[in-house]
């Protein structure tokens, strides 16, 4: 790939270059991170997205709907990753890409609006999960929570809720660090905080590496994430929940039977290549999209070089 000067990008080949590098970094680091179970790989790549979108702004003065449309090239390309889950980081990478997008047209693509587009785009990963175990558990879920921080404050005033406000707020911050240092670093000469080449070199032995493994059907791998640890402490929480309101015993079964069959529909969904498939059908119906689709290849070709 070549690389080329930052200075001589045109305007109409940013988003290319743009989504080629970030989709490079989520499907290098997003199917390393997700495939191994690294912790916080997720975090890693939305605030790398993050980055990418900003400084298209900020150093290369993009308008923020070139942004949003880096995201969803870099979203539909993330089927190109070999390992790991694609329907989710798909919605992850676009619904981050809209919010950013979304609070930075809201008050005029002002460096204000950035700060709250960030802060929109860090806080899209703690929706996403709440919705999740919702869909799981349903209510259930935060009546545990509020029944486990009532049993814990014999023991002790740390709360649940506000641990997670924290996280979300510490989130919040470093985003706004992240706009912060990109305005006072605005004339960098750095285009990229990672070397495309390296990059390529893993990406080409990851394929390499997917080649030699036979494929699982996605009723396989969607089993498989029925042992996820975090997913195997929120159940066995939920039945401990459920024992301690004195349930009974044949509905704590009944609920532990519909809360896997969901879960097994949910993470069946998430790798099953027919609905990316019904996806793209959708969204090539819009015109705005299809002339994205013809980026996207544009953008494989440059991966391919």
């Amino acid at each position: 790939m070549n690389q080329g000067s930052s200075q001589n990008i045109l305007p109409k080949d940013l988003e290319i270059k743009s989504a080629s590098h970030l989709a490079l970094v989520e499907i290098v680091f997003g199917s390393v991170g997700h495939g191994f179970k690294i912790p916080f790989t997720g975090t890693f790549l939305s605030y790398y997205q993050m980055y990418i979108c900003l400084a298209m702004m900020i150093r290369k003065h993009a308008e923020p709907i070139q942004v949003f449309n880096t995201s969803v090239l870099v979203s539909l390309l993330k089927t190109l990753s070999p390992l790991g889950k694609k329907i989710t980081p798909m919605i992850a990478i676009f619904m981050q890409g809209f919010l950013l997008w979304f609070g930075t047209i809201s008050l005029g693509g002002t460096v204000l609006g950035m700060m709250v587009g960030s802060a929109l785009l860090v806080s899209w990963s703690i929706v996403q999960i709440a919705v999740g175990y919702t869909l799981v558990y349903g209510f259930d879920f935060f009546r545990m929570i509020e029944f486990f921080q009532k049993e814990m404050t014999d023991y002790t005033s740390v709360n649940i809720y506000a641990v997670f406000i924290g996280y979300w707020i510490f989130k919040i911050i470093l985003a706004q660090g992240l706009v912060a240092y990109l305005v006072f670093k605005r004339n960098s000469g750095a285009e990229w905080s990672f070397d495309e080449k390296k990059l390529l070199d893993c990406r080409a032995q990851l394929f390499q590496k997917q080649d030699n493994v036979s494929p699982s059907s996605s009723v396989f791998r969607a089993v498989k994430d029925l042992t996820n640890p975090f997913f195997f402490l929120s159940l066995a929480l939920m039945v401990l929940f459920h024992f301690f309101k004195s349930t009974a015993t044949l509905d704590i079964v009944w609920f532990v039977c519909r809360t896997l069959a969901i879960a097994f529909l949910m993470f069946y969904l998430i790798r099953a290549d027919w609905l990316k498939r019904f996806l793209f059908s959708c969204f090539g119906k819009s015109k705005r999209y299809r002339s994205l689709y013809k980026k996207v290849y544009l953008v494989k070709r440059r991966l391919e070089e």
